[in-house]
């Protein structure tokens, strides 16, 4: 037999001790991350139906394993707006009313922090999240396109013989080397260790420092890692 949710009340003390135990169990040994999470709890008030009042009936649901974080309870996370509270030896002033609804507010149905001009927080972030993924998503593909395969790339290498340049495509495709942003991590030597002849290395490298500085000047997108080379790197470590 499961055992039987204790609903005995709880009171004002006691939910202290549970609000303060919840956050230091949360945030174990971080305490700016337990003082600032008290303190955005104790800002703003949930919604009327999350909160219970100390020795009430529902009192016990604060007692819960996530009672803290769906509920408040009042005196000890849940202010009426204005009203001033200590927090680690500070005062600090509830912004209840930040959290409740707006009467006739056409975006009166959501619930949580505003700003000054009466917008949620919520809404206004995501709007700014969406123009600037907008704004990234268009950055990333543009230095994307700038990539330049890595056979035009060899092929424009002077002083080779088409065997010798076909020769070094096909080494560097084989390590899933296939654009220019994928040298942006290797060396003269990691191209001698594929084998590459030491002239051609010496050209690649000097690629490598035309590609570096083409993501440093934000006009080339950096390259995934190349798991290929990696895992046969490891391998012949071990």
């Amino acid at each position: 037999m499961p055992n039987k949710t204790n609903k005995r009340p709880i009171d004002i003390e006691e939910g202290r001790k549970i609000f303060n135990n919840y956050y230091e169990h949360k945030h174990k040994g971080k305490p700016r991350s337990i003082y600032s999470s008290k303190l955005f709890d104790a800002l703003y008030e949930k919604k009327q139906k999350y909160t219970v009042e100390p020795n009430s009936k529902d009192s016990w649901k604060y007692g819960l394993k996530d009672g803290v974080k769906t509920f408040d309870m009042k005196g000890v996370d849940s202010f009426t707006e204005g009203t001033s509270f200590t927090l680690h030896g500070k005062n600090k002033i509830s912004k209840g009313s930040s959290s409740k609804k707006i009467n006739d507010d056409p975006r009166s149905n959501s619930y949580g922090p505003r700003g000054k001009e009466g917008e949620l927080y919520s809404e206004k972030f995501r709007k700014k999240y969406a123009t600037n993924q907008i704004k990234l998503v268009d950055i990333y593909w543009k230095r994307f396109n700038n990539r330049k395969g890595i056979r035009l790339i060899v092929g424009s290498f002077t002083g080779l013989t088409e065997e010798e340049k076909n020769k070094t495509v096909r080494i560097l495709k084989k390590h899933s080397i296939k654009y220019d942003n994928d040298l942006h991590n290797l060396n003269k030597n990691i191209f001698l260790q594929l084998n590459i002849e030491d002239k051609i290395a010496l050209l690649l490298d000097k690629e490598v420092n035309i590609v570096k500085k083409k993501i440093n000047d934000k006009i080339l997108v950096e390259p995934r890692k190349n798991k290929h080379y990696y895992k046969q790197k490891e391998e012949k470590k071990l």
